[in-house]
């Protein structure tokens, strides 16, 4: 038992903790020694979690749950990874590290009262040469009381045997009980204003531009494609506001008690740019001192809260690969008019051809074969094992900072998102081509002088 490993300050790890505090827990660490503006926390190092699964003589259970998944079957994965997360959040912590959990929650809280806390998923894995998937691990918001916090912590363990995360570390051939996973635990901020800020283009790799969403409310929704956001684009030599697209948000989310609750947006704020122009080079400003500190693009997520702008969570940005630029082998050219179907946002570069095939929920996901354009919606984590299956994908909401276009980049596919009625417009069995970095697509296979 390394007790004294257990908890740790974010003002008390640093870049050379990753193996026990993972990426998110060492940028949290490294950015509040730096002097960056975040909300306080403790995190409960990867020790806790391993010395959990040997305390409960739960390696052996999990290993023999997982020598039963086909990894390609949706069933098969989530009902492997049910069993598994029934055994851990059945199990037991120690009083020990209860103790030591509780005391750091009373010291981040105050003696006299419960603060709200979001409890996060740092993997020992995440930010390392291997792909770190967006939203792989679960995070809670508004948890509130020590006892709360204890259960929410295994409910994270629980997370690192989610079907999604199954798949991933099959495929990127990791051993299941070494890849541990710490617990952030940041004190909450009531952000009326939050979003995503990518200290590169993220869709092109351009190296001289910020991109930044904004929305009013709680920025969870941003990833998961539910609230189109405001979009905006820096150049950040010249410290200029270059690109500004502004949406309609019918919908916030806001804090109400331990709950997060969908409030409308009244009518005349809807329309309007979500943060000032000031407050977006100032973003623009933090992040480019945060890629300076870290000497790489970050991914940045940030929110507002009384005017000042607080920095929640930090990764290094998304590696943007090359994505396929020539024909598949079965579909030839044949529609030398480009005409366009239906366009969105460019979400990740490279022009791929393929027959559509148009998935509404997750149920369906097993209808998606290998070299299919995968047509949904949104995605979340669940559609990863899909996604590895497409050759290009269209989305009908998220912005260029969703959990599809960031997949897509770390995939290497084509990837339009934000492209409105796209599964009613583009029917299942029907050839098109995805220009990933125009943002369009294009009727029949793939055409020789279709620029990028």
């Amino acid at each position: 038992m390394r007790i004294s490993n257990y908890i740790r300050w974010f003002s008390e790890v640093d870049k050379e903790d990753v193996a026990f505090v993972g990426r998110k827990g060492a940028n949290l660490g490294e950015a509040t020694r730096a002097g960056f503006s975040l909300p306080n926390g403790f995190i409960v190092t990867s020790y806790a979690y391993y010395d959990f699964i040997r305390e409960n003589n739960l390696a052996a259970k999990i290993k023999h749950l997982l020598e039963t998944v086909h990894f390609f079957n949706l069933d098969s994965l989530e009902h492997a990874s049910l069993d598994i997360k029934k055994e851990i959040i059945k199990s037991k912590i120690s009083q020990e590290l209860a103790y030591q959990v509780n005391k750091a929650y009373r010291r981040l809280s105050g003696t006299l009262s419960d603060t709200f806390v979001a409890v996060r998923s740092s993997s020992t894995t995440q930010g390392t040469t291997y792909a770190s998937f967006a939203g792989q691990l679960d995070t809670f918001l508004n948890v509130k009381g020590d006892a709360n916090v204890i259960i929410k912590i295994k409910e994270v363990w629980a997370s690192l045997f989610s079907g999604r995360e199954i798949f991933y570390r099959h495929e990127n051939k990791l051993d299941h009980l070494r890849v541990g996973v710490a617990v952030p635990v940041q004190k909450m901020i009531e952000s009326e204003k939050s979003g995503v800020m990518f200290t590169i283009d993220p869709a092109t790799g351009d190296k001289t531009t910020i991109v930044i969403e904004a929305i009013y409310g709680l920025s969870g929704s941003i990833a998961q494609g539910k609230i189109a956001s405001d979009h905006y684009k820096v150049n950040k030599i010249k410290d200029l506001i270059i690109e500004k697209n502004i949406v309609s948000q019918k919908f916030y989310l806001k804090k109400v008690g331990i709950k997060n609750k969908i409030i409308k947006v009244a009518s005349v704020k809807a329309e309007k740019q979500k943060i000032s122009n000031d407050k977006i080079l100032e973003l623009a400003r933090i992040g480019k001192k945060l890629e300076k500190y870290y000497y790489f693009p970050q991914d940045v997520e940030w929110a507002i809260e009384k005017g000042k702008i607080y920095i929640m969570q930090i990764r290094p940005a998304t590696r943007v690969k090359s994505a396929s630029l020539t024909p598949t082998t079965a579909i030839r050219a044949r529609d030398q008019k480009h005409e366009v179907l239906i366009g969105g946002y460019a979400a990740s570069p490279g022009i791929s051809s393929g027959y559509t095939k148009v998935i509404k929920n997750l149920k369906e996901i097993d209808r998606v074969d290998i070299g299919d354009v995968l047509v949904v919606p949104q995605t979340n984590p669940d559609y990863v094992t899909a996604m590895k299956k497409a050759i290009a994908i269209v989305t009908e909401r998220e912005g260029i900072v969703s959990h599809a276009a960031i997949v897509s980049r770390e995939l290497g596919i084509p990837a339009i998102v934000g492209a409105e009625f796209a599964t009613k417009i583009l029917k299942t069995g029907i050839v098109i081509t995805v220009n990933g970095t125009k943002g369009q697509v294009y009727k029949g296979g793939y055409l020789q002088n279709i620029t990028v």
